[in-house]
């Protein structure tokens, strides 16, 4: 999982702004007007020049994704480009499982499933990815269940 950041625009870049973004690596998305930059450098310059140039809609860090499986509740907290799965940060938590019996999270899991936005299986490890409101609910059924969760800093 990584931190990668983006910017909507209210409208087609002109030539000129084509020009700068080639120069800052961000990658241009025609059809959602977005642009998709991996640096944070690169992505504030561009947030600037944007805003100067009145056609910033907003900005947005997002999660990126690799191997995700998604819901049916993806599409409010994310979205789909080219087959690359990304979540807008501030809409989410994650977490996994560090330790209980097998069948308390099975169990925890069942009740999760109704909230889980995505799995992301990074190297056999799965990392749920949950609304940020549902937060101390998902506390509370691992603790009904007696399972230890790990909350990610998605800010690293």
């Amino acid at each position: 999982m990584k931190t990668v950041y983006a910017i909507e625009l209210n409208d087609q870049p002109s030539s000129d702004d084509i020009s700068f973004l080639n120069d800052k690596s961000g990658q241009f998305y025609e059809e959602e007007l977005l642009i998709i930059f991996h640096s944070a450098e690169k992505f504030i310059e561009a947030e600037q020049y944007f805003q100067d140039n009145q056609v910033l809609e907003d900005c947005y860090e997002l999660v990126h994704l690799k191997q995700a499986e998604i819901t049916p509740l993806f599409e409010d907290y994310g979205f789909i480009i080219d087959e690359v799965y990304y979540l807008i940060k501030n809409s989410v938590f994650a977490f996994n499982i560090v330790s209980g019996e097998a069948t308390q999270i099975e169990m925890a899991l069942f009740q999760i499933e109704e909230f889980l936005i995505s799995t992301e299986n990074v190297d056999g490890q799965f990392f749920y990815f949950v609304d940020i409101h549902q937060r101390e609910l998902i506390q509370r059924f691992a603790n009904a269940y007696e399972i230890e969760l790990s909350l990610l800093d998605l800010d690293k």
